[in-house]
C-alpha cells in the first residue's frame, strides 16, 4: 500500500494504541476522501477541500470550502473536473477545475432530505443531480454552461445513487426499493 508523504499537517503517525485512537478520531473529522478517476490526485475533505498529488504526496492546493458540509464528490475520467455536493445556506453543487485549481461555478439545488447525490460524466460534458423535492427527478446539466439539459422524473422514489456509463450515454439510478433504472441520454433534448 502506498503512503502519501509528507503526511498532511497534523496527521498523526499510527503506532501504539493511543496514537492509533488519535488517528482514528482525526480521520473521523474528514467527511469524505477519494482518488480521482485518473489516479493522479487525492481529494480529502478536511479544513476545506485538500488536493494532493499521489505520485509525490505533495499538497497542491486547498479550496476554501466548509468541510463540514461537503458530503458527495465525483471526478471526471481525466481528473480535471470535480463535482461536489455541499451545503451552506442550502444545498448546492460546486464544480471545480482541478488542473486550473479554481471554482468553475456553483449551482443552488432544491432542498433535499437525504443530501444531494451528484455525479459528473466521465468525459465531463454533463453532470447529474438527484432532486427529491418538490418533485422526484434526476436533473442533467451541461457542464460548460451549468444549464439544465433535461429532467428525468423518477417513478420508483428517490434515487439513492447515480452513475454514468463509461461513454456517458447511459445514466443508472439505484433506488431504495431495490429498483435500478438505466436511462439512455442519447437523443434526449
Amino acid at each position: 500500500m502506498a503512503e502519501l508523504k509528507p503526511r498532511p499537517e497534523g496527521f498523526p503517525e499510527v503506532g501504539d494504541d493511543e496514537e492509533e485512537r488519535q488517528a482514528k478520531r482525526f480521520l473521523m473529522l474528514a467527511n469524505e476522501a477519494m482518488i480521482s478517476q485518473d489516479g493522479s490526485r487525492l481529494l480529502w475533505v478536511f479544513n476545506g477541500l485538500q488536493l494532493f498529488d499521489i505520485s509525490s504526496g505533495k499538497k497542491l492546493d486547498t479550496f476554501a470550502m466548509d468541510s463540514q458540509h461537503i458530503h458527495r464528490m465525483s471526478t471526471s475520467r481525466d481528473g480535471e473536473w470535480l463535482l461536489a455536493a455541499a451545503y451552506d445556506d442550502g444545498p448546492k453543487a460546486v464544480l471545480l477545475n482541478l488542473r486550473q485549481r479554481s471554482v468553475y461555478g456553483e449551482l443552488r439545488l432544491t432542498q433535499s432530505r437525504n443530501g444531494s447525490r451528484v455525479r459528473i460524466s466521465p468525459d465531463a460534458h454533463t453532470f447529474a443531480v438527484v432532486n427529491d423535492q418538490p418533485e422526484r427527478a434526476i436533473d442533467v446539466y451541461e457542464t460548460a454552461t451549468m444549464q439544465r439539459r433535461l429532467s428525468i422524473p423518477t417513478q420508483s422514489g428517490v434515487a439513492e445513487q447515480i452513475e454514468f456509463s463509461p461513454s456517458g450515454r447511459y445514466l443508472a439510478a439505484a433506488h431504495a426499493d431495490g429498483t435500478v433504472l438505466v436511462y439512455d441520454l442519447r437523443g434526449r433534448p
